[in-house]
């Protein structure tokens, strides 16, 4: 028996800093609904963290209730090989040092192979959240590089569930992965 009472959850978004500055950089949906899941979790009771880049609390520059938690610059490194020895191990130690009950990661890419990477090798649950239409119906590959197409699809064959936000998402991701679990968790609003 699980107690679901109290969880420590741990998300990543590397545009959320920008929504809580409140800047004009774009943010996209997901750090609008994020924002919206972290003040629903917290008023639950529920300890949550936010793996983001390095810099982003003197830039944010304000007190939280929720842990931002800085990883890795993403301006440093060799492209593609920094991945290798910068971004996954940064991420993991992070994480590991979070100790989460459960990793959640939206938006189709590379990091939805990394962080559910990331939640085998700490043996806990990784959710994605479906982020947009375009992620569950393979228009996600005009815009992203066949490796980060691959790193994705690794991700939701590796995820416990998939949270989708409407029946559209739902049709289109049951028929590719029958087993997994599929709820629709419509967007939430703060």
């Amino acid at each position: 028996y699980r107690d679901f009472s109290f969880m420590k959850i741990l998300f990543t978004d590397f545009r959320l800093p920008y929504l809580l500055k409140d800047t004009s950089y774009p943010i996209g949906g997901w750090s609008v609904e994020l924002n919206s899941w972290i003040n629903g979790l917290r008023a639950n009771g529920h300890e949550v963290g936010v793996l983001t880049w390095k810099g982003a609390n003197a830039f944010i520059n304000k007190k939280l209730d929720f842990e931002l938690i800085e990883t890795y610059d993403p301006d440093k490194g060799i492209k593609i090989l920094k991945y290798f020895y910068y971004y996954i191990p940064t991420l993991y130690r992070k994480a590991a040092q979070y100790e989460p009950d459960v990793i959640i990661q939206a938006c189709a890419g590379l990091s939805t192979g990394i962080m559910a990477f990331i939640a085998d090798k700490l043996n806990i649950p990784f959710i994605h959240r479906c982020a947009s239409n375009m992620d569950s119906d393979n228009r996600y590959k005009s815009r992203l590089l066949k490796y980060q197409q691959i790193a994705f699809k690794y991700g939701l064959k590796k995820s416990n569930i998939i949270a989708c936000q409407n029946k559209y998402q739902y049709d289109n991701l049951i028929a590719k992965y029958p087993e997994k679990t599929l709820p629709i968790l419509h967007n939430p609003f703060f």
